[in-house]
């Protein structure tokens, strides 16, 4: 009953001892088991390039419904989503190695459902830039999926490249339009010929930013793609990837941890229970009921 009380609900240390009052804590044992905070990281969404003085970020705010009908709300996502202008945070930038490519006239072929589109638009923000200065520009596709239109983010952003001819073409899957569910990884499988004829240009730089699960179901339909509409074998569908990876023209920018829905739940599940027994555990043994 404890373990599905607190799994169900998502209950925080603080929602223990409202539930167990009798249960007499001194603050020293609180803040010996509360953990310290981690990081969130996220990625850059803008150019210095077009933005020098700004950093600008894509984020999803985090609102789960418990099975007792409360809501609960990610710390650091609706934290940055309740700022106003001008309030001020801590944070730090790290370098990264997922960055467009050097060469302005270089194929760019990127993926980002959802949120994971926040470095891409980054990219084509550079693009932009360029494109400004005289530079020629490479092809550059994106494949965007989201819900529904309500979610379609930066919508006007990505016509505007369109036109201006920052971007080459965009693909969007929906997975909430009809009954049934549309994912990135579908619609190139349904544009295969597009896709290989983009994947197999010399100077193709692949960009795909998500979800781990949506990243391995990507690959496995590129590794398709270049069997059937490039003829490769399997060995060389492997050797042509390889080949790509070692020039530095695949990357990802992928967060291991949601695998998928359902696990990412159960494994949130088994971490938050661990915690609060263990904090249970503490209690008993060194504090007592009263």
């Amino acid at each position: 009953l404890l373990k599905k009380t607190i799994t169900a609900n998502y209950l925080t240390i603080a929602d223990l001892l409202a539930e167990f009052p009798h249960a007499q804590v001194t603050l020293a044992p609180l803040i010996e088991l509360l953990p310290k905070q981690k990081p969130r990281l996220y990625s850059i969404s803008s150019s210095p390039a077009l933005h020098p003085q700004q950093i600008q970020i894509t984020v999803g705010v985090v609102q789960v419904v418990t099975d007792a009908g409360k809501t609960r709300q990610g710390l650091c996502s609706n934290y940055l989503a309740g700022l106003t202008e001008r309030d001020r945070l801590r944070l730090s930038v790290r370098t990264s190695s997922f960055r467009p490519p050097s060469d302005p006239e270089a194929v760019t072929l990127m993926v980002g459902p959802g949120t994971g589109v926040s470095p891409l638009i980054a990219f084509l923000q550079d693009r932009e830039a360029k494109l400004q200065a005289g530079q020629s520009l490479g092809e550059a596709w994106l494949y965007f999926g989201c819900r529904n239109y309500n979610d379609y983010l930066y919508q006007e952003q990505l016509q505007t490249w369109l036109e201006t001819g920052v971007l080459s073409g965009v693909e969007v899957a929906f997975s909430r339009l009809g009954k049934q569910k549309v994912y990135v990884q579908h619609l190139m499988r349904e544009q295969a010929s597009q896709v290989w004829q983009i994947l197999s240009h010399p100077k193709c730089h692949y960009y795909v930013c998500g979800d781990a699960k949506m990243a391995d179901d990507v690959f496995e339909v590129l590794m398709d793609i270049a069997k059937e509409e490039g003829g490769l074998s399997h060995t060389a569908t492997v050797e042509f990837f390889e080949k790509m990876k070692k020039e530095q023209r695949f990357s990802t920018d992928v967060w291991g941890v949601t695998l998928n829905y359902k696990s990412s739940i159960e494994q949130l599940q088994k971490d938050n229970y661990s915690q609060a027994q263990k904090w249970l555990d503490r209690v008993s043994h060194g504090v007592g009921n009263r």
